[in-house]
Protein backbone atom coordinates (compact mmCIF):
# COMPACT_ATOMS: atom_id res chain seq x y z
CA UNK A 1 0.00 0.00 0.00
CA UNK A 2 1.44 3.33 -1.07
CA UNK A 3 1.17 6.60 0.83
CA UNK A 4 -1.47 7.89 -1.59
CA UNK A 5 -3.70 4.89 -0.77
CA UNK A 6 -3.91 6.17 2.80
CA UNK A 7 -5.12 9.73 2.05
CA UNK A 8 -8.01 11.73 0.68
CA UNK A 9 -7.66 15.35 -0.39
CA UNK A 10 -10.54 17.33 1.08
CA UNK A 11 -11.92 20.82 0.94
CA UNK A 12 -15.19 22.28 2.07
CA UNK A 13 -16.92 25.57 1.46
CA UNK A 14 -19.05 26.77 4.33
CA UNK A 15 -21.36 29.57 5.38
CA UNK A 16 -18.81 30.70 7.99
CA UNK A 17 -16.07 29.53 10.31
CA UNK A 18 -18.00 28.61 13.45
CA UNK A 19 -19.11 25.00 13.22
CA UNK A 20 -21.74 25.58 15.91
CA UNK A 21 -23.68 27.89 13.57
CA UNK A 22 -22.34 27.50 10.06
CA UNK A 23 -22.89 24.72 7.56
CA UNK A 24 -21.27 23.08 4.58
CA UNK A 25 -22.59 23.94 1.19
CA UNK A 26 -19.88 22.33 -0.95
CA UNK A 27 -17.61 19.34 -0.41
CA UNK A 28 -14.79 17.99 -2.58
CA UNK A 29 -12.97 14.73 -1.95
CA UNK A 30 -10.23 13.40 -4.20
CA UNK A 31 -9.24 9.78 -3.63
CA UNK A 32 -5.48 9.62 -3.10
CA UNK A 33 -5.12 6.21 -4.77
CA UNK A 34 -7.13 6.90 -7.93
CA UNK A 35 -7.07 10.69 -8.17
CA UNK A 36 -10.81 10.60 -8.89
CA UNK A 37 -12.62 13.65 -7.52
CA UNK A 38 -16.16 13.78 -6.18
CA UNK A 39 -18.01 17.07 -5.69
CA UNK A 40 -21.26 17.79 -3.86
CA UNK A 41 -23.38 20.93 -3.57
CA UNK A 42 -25.54 20.66 -0.45
CA UNK A 43 -28.87 22.28 0.37
CA UNK A 44 -28.53 24.69 3.29
CA UNK A 45 -30.39 27.23 5.36
CA UNK A 46 -28.68 30.61 5.05
CA UNK A 47 -30.24 32.16 8.17
CA UNK A 48 -26.98 31.94 10.16
CA UNK A 49 -24.64 32.43 7.19
CA UNK A 50 -21.83 34.94 7.38
CA UNK A 51 -22.16 37.48 4.55
CA UNK A 52 -18.36 37.65 4.37
CA UNK A 53 -18.08 33.86 3.89
CA UNK A 54 -20.76 33.92 1.19
CA UNK A 55 -18.85 36.67 -0.65
CA UNK A 56 -15.46 34.96 -0.25
CA UNK A 57 -16.81 31.65 -1.56
CA UNK A 58 -18.79 33.36 -4.36
CA UNK A 59 -21.87 31.55 -3.07
CA UNK A 60 -24.52 33.40 -5.07
CA UNK A 61 -22.56 33.42 -8.33
CA UNK A 62 -21.97 29.69 -7.97
CA UNK A 63 -25.59 29.08 -6.97
CA UNK A 64 -26.55 30.41 -10.41
CA UNK A 65 -24.28 27.73 -11.91
CA UNK A 66 -26.07 25.09 -9.83
CA UNK A 67 -29.51 26.38 -10.80
CA UNK A 68 -28.62 26.43 -14.50
CA UNK A 69 -27.47 22.79 -14.39
CA UNK A 70 -23.81 23.68 -15.02
CA UNK A 71 -22.39 22.60 -11.66
CA UNK A 72 -19.63 20.02 -12.30
CA UNK A 73 -20.62 17.80 -9.37
CA UNK A 74 -23.66 16.28 -7.72
CA UNK A 75 -26.37 18.69 -6.64
CA UNK A 76 -27.79 17.17 -3.47
CA UNK A 77 -31.45 17.38 -2.54
CA UNK A 78 -33.09 16.95 0.84
CA UNK A 79 -34.18 13.52 -0.41
CA UNK A 80 -30.64 12.38 -1.27
CA UNK A 81 -28.66 14.00 1.54
CA UNK A 82 -28.45 10.84 3.68
CA UNK A 83 -27.05 8.88 0.70
CA UNK A 84 -24.42 11.57 0.16
CA UNK A 85 -23.47 11.51 3.84
CA UNK A 86 -22.99 7.73 3.59
CA UNK A 87 -20.86 8.18 0.46
CA UNK A 88 -18.67 10.76 2.24
CA UNK A 89 -18.36 8.50 5.30
CA UNK A 90 -17.27 5.56 3.13
CA UNK A 91 -14.80 7.62 1.05
CA UNK A 92 -13.08 8.98 4.16
CA UNK A 93 -13.19 5.85 6.37
CA UNK A 94 -9.70 4.88 7.53
CA UNK A 95 -8.07 7.63 5.44
CA UNK A 96 -5.96 10.58 6.52
CA UNK A 97 -7.56 13.85 5.52
CA UNK A 98 -5.15 16.09 3.65
CA UNK A 99 -6.10 19.75 3.37
CA UNK A 100 -5.07 23.33 3.76
CA UNK A 101 -6.71 23.47 7.21
CA UNK A 102 -7.83 19.86 7.55
CA UNK A 103 -9.04 20.12 11.14
CA UNK A 104 -11.61 22.74 10.03
CA UNK A 105 -12.84 20.61 7.12
CA UNK A 106 -12.95 17.53 9.35
CA UNK A 107 -14.99 19.34 12.01
CA UNK A 108 -17.50 20.58 9.45
CA UNK A 109 -17.74 17.12 7.85
CA UNK A 110 -18.11 15.45 11.26
CA UNK A 111 -20.99 17.77 12.14
CA UNK A 112 -22.63 17.03 8.77
CA UNK A 113 -22.26 13.27 9.21
CA UNK A 114 -23.65 13.40 12.75
CA UNK A 115 -26.67 15.36 11.50
CA UNK A 116 -27.29 12.37 9.22
CA UNK A 117 -26.84 9.93 12.13
CA UNK A 118 -23.41 8.77 11.00
CA UNK A 119 -20.04 8.84 12.68
CA UNK A 120 -16.79 9.78 11.00
CA UNK A 121 -14.25 6.96 10.80
CA UNK A 122 -11.30 8.71 9.17
CA UNK A 123 -7.79 8.33 10.54
CA UNK A 124 -7.08 10.52 13.55
CA UNK A 125 -3.98 12.06 11.92
CA UNK A 126 -4.57 14.98 9.56
CA UNK A 127 -2.07 16.33 7.04
CA UNK A 128 -1.90 20.10 6.62
CA UNK A 129 -0.11 20.90 3.35
CA UNK A 130 0.95 24.31 4.63
CA UNK A 131 2.76 22.74 7.59
CA UNK A 132 4.17 20.07 5.29
CA UNK A 133 5.60 22.66 2.89
CA UNK A 134 6.91 24.93 5.64
CA UNK A 135 8.71 22.01 7.28
CA UNK A 136 10.05 20.72 3.97
CA UNK A 137 11.39 24.15 2.95
CA UNK A 138 12.23 25.30 6.50
CA UNK A 139 10.05 28.41 6.19
CA UNK A 140 9.22 30.00 9.56
CA UNK A 141 5.76 31.41 10.25
CA UNK A 142 3.81 33.51 9.57
CA UNK A 143 2.93 31.92 6.24
CA UNK A 144 1.12 32.96 3.13
CA UNK A 145 -0.57 30.02 1.36
CA UNK A 146 0.27 31.32 -2.11
CA UNK A 147 3.95 31.90 -1.22
CA UNK A 148 4.24 28.41 0.26
CA UNK A 149 2.75 26.91 -2.87
CA UNK A 150 5.14 28.81 -5.12
CA UNK A 151 8.08 27.68 -2.93
CA UNK A 152 7.49 24.11 -4.14
CA UNK A 153 6.78 25.05 -7.75
CA UNK A 154 2.97 24.91 -7.65
CA UNK A 155 1.41 28.02 -9.20
CA UNK A 156 -1.63 28.92 -7.05
CA UNK A 157 -3.18 30.95 -9.87
CA UNK A 158 -3.82 27.68 -11.73
CA UNK A 159 -6.51 26.67 -9.19
CA UNK A 160 -9.93 28.19 -8.51
CA UNK A 161 -9.73 28.63 -4.76
CA UNK A 162 -13.34 29.86 -4.55
CA UNK A 163 -14.50 26.28 -5.12
CA UNK A 164 -14.03 23.18 -3.01
CA UNK A 165 -12.93 21.25 -6.10
CA UNK A 166 -10.31 23.84 -7.01
CA UNK A 167 -8.91 23.91 -3.48
CA UNK A 168 -8.82 20.10 -3.23
CA UNK A 169 -6.90 19.94 -6.54
CA UNK A 170 -4.51 22.63 -5.27
CA UNK A 171 -3.91 20.70 -2.02
CA UNK A 172 -3.29 17.49 -4.01
CA UNK A 173 -0.79 19.25 -6.30
CA UNK A 174 1.11 20.67 -3.31
CA UNK A 175 1.15 17.35 -1.45
CA UNK A 176 2.46 15.56 -4.54
CA UNK A 177 5.08 18.26 -5.15
CA UNK A 178 6.44 17.93 -1.61
CA UNK A 179 6.66 14.16 -1.88
CA UNK A 180 8.18 14.33 -5.36
CA UNK A 181 10.91 16.64 -4.00
CA UNK A 182 11.62 14.38 -1.03
CA UNK A 183 11.76 11.17 -3.08
CA UNK A 184 14.47 12.27 -5.49
CA UNK A 185 17.94 10.80 -5.12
Amino acid sequence: MGISDMVVFVDTKTTGTDHAYHKLFEVAIIDGATGIPKLWWLPIDLNDASPAALRLNLYYQRLQQVQSGKYPGQVVTDETISDVAEDIAVRTAGKMIVGSRPWFDAQMLADFLREQRLRPAWHYHFVCVENLIAGNKKIPPPWNSNDLSRAIGVDPSQFNKNTAGGCARWVKAQYEAVYASTNTT
